[in-house]
């Protein structure tokens, strides 16, 4: 941007600001993605595509990474009695900027992973209700597909076939069983369970 450091010190702070507003940027773009997420997962009930956290959780991951690497450069370089005196403050002053967004940062990606974790749950409850759904839909037509295989057989010997009702009879009969399974899914529990 054209900034002329006066010295060592001042160009040690501008780079290291520029590294840090950058990081900033980044932190700031992640919470954002946080925060949407959870806005329309709480307010509107709309699950988040979980494979976007993957990308997220990686670049806060990455930049905690880069963050503990350069505070650990920093904080040798403090511990340097070679250190000239006029630096020791800005690199005071940075390691303490690090840190605070270092903590950011590992918020975030905690959030990131509790919204991963609460949009897994979510997913999972929906399979659940919809499996739950197949399984009573597969259990109701069962008995009518029985009856009707056994009517459709082509061998002799099968009741009411020359019966001018037999085919009201076999409807009944599948009308029968599916009510018995009915009952017998209430009784265990079904339908209660389904809720």
């Amino acid at each position: 941007a054209g900034a002329v450091p006066a010295g060592a010190p001042a160009a040690l702070d501008l780079l290291f600001s520029a590294l840090i507003e950058v990081s900033k940027s980044v932190a700031n773009e992640l919470a954002s993605v946080v925060r949407v997420a959870e806005d329309a997962l709480i307010d509107y009930g709309r699950i988040p595509d979980p494979r976007v956290f993957v990308d997220d959780r990686r670049r806060a991951v990455m930049l905690h990474r880069q963050l503990v690497g350069l505070r650990s450069i920093l904080h040798r370089l403090e511990l340097d009695n070679d250190l000239p005196e006029a630096i020791r403050p800005t690199v005071e002053k940075v390691i303490q900027q690090i840190v605070a967004l270092d903590g950011d940062v590992v918020e975030i990606h905690r959030d990131l992973r509790q919204l991963r974790e609460e949009v897994d749950m979510q997913t999972a409850r929906h399979t659940n209700q919809n499996l739950y759904v197949l399984s009573i839909l597969s259990a109701l037509l069962l008995p009518p597909t029985l009856v009707s295989s056994f009517f459709g057989m082509n061998t002799g010997g099968l009741p009411w076939l020359g019966a001018n009702n037999g085919s009201l009879w076999a409807f009944f009969l599948m009308v029968l069983a599916t009510t018995a399974v009915i009952a017998w899914l209430y009784r265990r529990g079904f339908f209660r369970n389904g809720r």
